[in-house]
């Protein structure tokens, strides 16, 4: 049997060779339309892979499942997190927070953002990371608000930044103007304990700015901000740890209703994409794999239909062969075989291009690719199976339904005809194929014109501010601290005084920039009634806003200089 299939295949190969210019729009198509659904299991790869050196047996992660008008979260506030470390939960807890520190080179007075984590001090212990070099945080005392200032380095910022300075070790490194000791260097390839995270620098989350800007941040349980993971104790199963963190956020919401009311604890296993983050993943990774497998049929029927004028050009060829004692299932098996080989190598074209794009881009940009990039880009037996049935299973689908049709060669007729194409046999199918692709291309038509004329009516229609003669800069500040607002005030007053410029603003977003600043709000009712909480979108703004948006106000007035910390807060919508 396999010496017939592998003949077939061969047979196949020669005939595709011959007509070069349907294997070759063939073979593009494919390779188009397949790519992108071998890329989303790649893609998927690099959220569900740990980063290197991550021990993740015991790992877990506290979220707030959905109580009352809250939904599930991850961010928990400053003091929650301590009173939840400091109880007994059966798990040796961290806490850790985003953000950007500006470090001053120590060479030449130059700045620079750098992605800093703010981390709890048995951070790398919890997570079972080992540094390569540095005894690290203490953490006795590095979780102190009194502790000096220390920093570990990430090993690609040692080598490119601190020029693989071998004595780093107990030197100071100046982040936000402030002197840090250099306690540590993490390993190679190590930059968080969740999928791409790049972080350069770890900072104890002491010093994270928001605890060093704000005085209550410390008592503050209004916003959340901390993220927390945690190790599992010997002999302590994750149904009991849940408990026990649900009974401390229960203590908490009676100790503290106003905040904690809605809060209940929760623990689940640790991924590297995060607990929350990992449905929408898989709803994102579902809505892909449909967008890219509905294109990827709509080529498939193309390519039908050419197979099925091929097969009906070649059913006298056909009709010999049932003649001389070929069996319809060896016919389909045959004419399946150009199928085979045309996915194949579609594929393999779609994988050479894929493989190929990112070391391009990489070596474009100067750039080297992120450690979890590299690991996904490798060739294994998973991805291997995967490539392999699609191939199959695309060849089947533009394959199967020619070799089923023209397996049943009508023996006279096809001999008798001169031209050995069959005619009105090929009609009902390709008809058939033709109604499937519009079906399928006539929806996604009717979609594309419904976004270009929504493109066309926002570019249009009135947006609520003047946009003519509007300019946005980025502001980027490496910490919200006193240095980070005389510098928003002295770029400001520069730009008031320039030639041309009207009227200058400061604020944290723009209309229609898609960036998500929601949060939950609710208006002051009965004070025997649950609040009900709205989500809206927040932007916080400087004073001369409005005049300098061009927004209309249709009551009330606009903010002012007034309107600055510890005055009262105010707000429009």
């Amino acid at each position: 049997m396999f010496t017939g299939i592998w003949r077939d295949l061969v047979y196949a190969g020669r005939s595709l060779a011959k007509a070069r210019a349907f294997t070759f729009v063939c073979v593009v198509s494919l390779g188009i339309g397949m790519a992108p659904v071998i890329a989303i299991p790649y893609g998927a790869r690099i959220l569900k892979k740990p980063p290197p050196g991550v021990n993740t047996e015991g790992l877990v992660e506290l979220v707030m499942s959905p109580r009352g008008s809250r939904a599930a979260s991850n961010d928990w506030s400053y003091p929650d997190f301590l009173d939840l470390r400091d109880a007994d939960t059966g798990m040796a807890m961290i806490g850790w927070a985003h953000g950007d520190s500006e470090v001053t080179s120590q060479t030449r007075e130059e700045r620079a953002a750098s992605p800093t984590m703010f981390v709890s001090a048995n951070y790398f212990r919890a997570i079972g990371v080992a540094l390569a070099r540095g005894p690290g945080f203490d953490e006795k005392t590095d979780d102190a608000p009194t502790a000096k200032p220390v920093v570990i380095v990430g090993y690609r910022f040692w080598q490119n930044r601190l020029a693989s300075d071998p004595d780093i070790i107990g030197k100071t490194l100046t982040l936000d103007g402030i002197p840090h000791v250099v306690v540590g260097i993490a390993p190679d390839q190590f930059e968080g304990h969740l999928a791409l995270q790049g972080r350069a620098l770890f900072v104890p989350l002491e010093r994270h700015p928001r605890l060093r800007a704000d005085n209550n941040a410390r008592s503050n349980r209004d916003i959340g901000w901390v993220h927390i993971h945690g190790r599992l104790s010997p002999g302590v199963g994750l149904a009991q740890a849940s408990a026990t963190v649900a009974a401390v956020t229960s203590r908490l919401a009676k100790q503290y209703p106003t905040t904690d009311e809605f809060k209940a604890g929760t623990v689940v296993p640790y991924t590297a994409a995060g607990s929350l983050d990992r449905s929408q993943f898989a709803i994102l990774e579902a809505v892909a794999l449909t967008l890219t497998g509905t294109v990827l049929v709509v080529v498939c029927l193309n390519i039908s239909g050419m197979m099925q004028v091929r097969s009906a050009m070649r059913e006298r060829e056909l009709s010999i062969r049932q003649a001389i004692g070929a069996s319809r299932g060896r016919l389909v098996q045959h004419l399946l075989s150009e199928a085979i080989v045309l996915a194949a190598v579609g594929g393999a074209l779609g994988s050479v291009v894929l493989f190929n794009i990112p070391p391009v881009l990489s070596w474009w940009v100067g750039r080297p690719l992120p450690v979890q990039v590299q690991q996904a880009l490798r060739v294994d037996l998973s991805i291997v199976a995967i490539c392999v049935g699609l191939c199959l299973v695309t060849s089947l689908v533009f394959g199967l339904l020619p070799a089923t049709r023209f397996s049943r060669p009508v023996i006279i007729s096809s001999l008798k005809d001169d031209a050995g194409v069959g005619g009105f046999r090929a009609g009902r199918v390709h008809r058939l194929t033709a109604a499937l692709q519009v079906a399928i291309a006539v929806p996604l038509i009717v979609m594309s014109g419904m976004s270009l004329d929504r493109f066309r009516a926002t570019a249009t229609a009135d947006l609520g501010f003047e946009s003519d003669l509007l300019y946005a800069a980025p502001l980027k500040l490496a910490a919200a601290n006193e240095s980070a607002g005389f510098r928003i005030r002295n770029v400001r007053n520069n730009l008031e005084k320039a030639s041309g410029v009207a009227s200058v603003t400061v604020a944290d977003g723009l209309p229609l920039d898609f960036s998500d600043r929601s949060t939950k709000v609710s208006l002051p009712g009965d004070a025997n009634v649950a609040p009900k909480f709205v989500s809206v979108q927040v932007t916080r703004v400087g004073d001369g806003y409005l005049n300098t948006m061009g927004i209309p106000l249709l009551r009330g007035r606009g903010f002012t200089g007034d309107d600055r910390s510890g005055a009262e807060m105010v707000t429009a919508s």
